[in-house]
């Protein structure tokens, strides 16, 4: 049952983003919009990469056509007016594969809504959201939406030995899948996504990467708290329904508490030959629900399928 397809997985260096000449004309503290996405990319990239590492966006759309590279200590949010702005990947020429790179520590995005408008060049670390380097953490994603890539991941946590780094109250929809926890990390190094919604994804609602010692990956442990995860895995492109929470092979663990798992395609949990679980708290409930235009493929019956899971705790759920 594998449902990432991954020819490679590397721990991705930022790489140095330097202010243009333009910035000095540029309001970092009220950014407003243009109509040029070239500009808007090169006016947040230089706010974020100038010495108040800060862009804070008014209302209105900001159409980009590159990734935005958040670095250490850097700050990106919508101003608490303008209620979410959207920004938008666009046609653009150098085929980016991602919307937002956090590539430091420390950093945060907040009150934004990210949508790669399915325009995401695909490859095995595609995702409108990432989260990469080694040993980066304690960055921030909160209160954003995060939608637009219907062939390839929402979030991805692809850093190496890395953590603190949060996800809270994010919306993460309309994705294939919604957010993956990469192979790198083990239980020393937790990420950890908070008060969230996870939903209407094409396949597996969050992923925990699986262990390969050989290449040195620990697994993809990673926290799930408070969140309702739903709707999702109407379309995984093998022929077996989605699940809100989906691990094979992964001997990190990871933690599932509090949240609510429900009216998935698939079964709700699906986990198999994994350790080191930790289930406690959860309402599972009503697996196999028939999403709007799968009805005929939502065929799961367990909200919970364990297959050789072992050195775990599932209580109070």
């Amino acid at each position: 049952m594998i449902r990432l397809l991954v020819a490679a997985l590397i721990a991705l260096a930022a790489l140095p983003v330097t202010p243009s000449a333009a910035m000095a004309a540029v309001d970092c503290a009220a950014l407003a919009p243009s109509t040029d996405p070239a500009t808007n990319l090169r006016s947040i990239n230089d706010c974020l990469a100038g010495s108040g590492r800060r862009a804070v966006l008014t209302a209105g759309t900001y159409p980009v056509d590159g990734a935005i590279v958040v670095p250490d200590g850097a700050h990106l949010g919508g101003d608490p007016a303008a209620v979410t702005p959207p920004i938008r990947l666009v046609p653009n020429p150098t085929g980016a594969v991602r919307l937002v790179r956090f590539t430091g520590s420390n950093a945060s995005v907040t009150r934004v809504r990210l949508d790669a408008a399915n325009l995401l060049t695909l490859g095995c670390c595609s995702a409108v959201v990432m989260f990469e380097g080694a040993g980066t953490g304690g960055n921030l994603l909160e209160d954003a939406a995060i939608t637009g890539a219907p062939e390839t991941t929402g979030i991805y946590v692809l850093c190496n030995a890395c953590a603190g780094n949060r996800m809270h109250r994010v919306d993460v929809y309309g994705n294939f899948y919604g957010i993956i926890f990469g192979p790198f990390n083990d239980a020393a190094h937790a990420n950890s996504l908070v008060s969230a919604l996870v939903h209407d994804n094409r396949c597996d609602g969050v992923t925990f990467m699986g262990t390969d010692a050989a290449l040195g990956r620990p697994g993809g442990f990673g926290v799930i708290e408070n969140s309702s995860l739903y709707r999702n895995g109407r379309d995984c492109e093998n022929g077996i329904p989605g699940a809100a929470v989906y691990s094979a092979g992964n001997r990190a663990g990871a933690r599932i508490v509090n949240s609510r798992l429900f009216e998935n395609c698939g079964n709700n949990l699906d986990l198999v030959d994994v350790e080191r679980f930790h289930v406690d708290g959860n309402d599972i409930h009503t697996p196999g629900y028939p999403v709007p235009g799968a009805v005929y493929y939502c065929t799961a019956s367990a909200s919970a399928a364990l297959v050789n899971i072992r050195e775990s705790t599932i209580v109070r759920n």
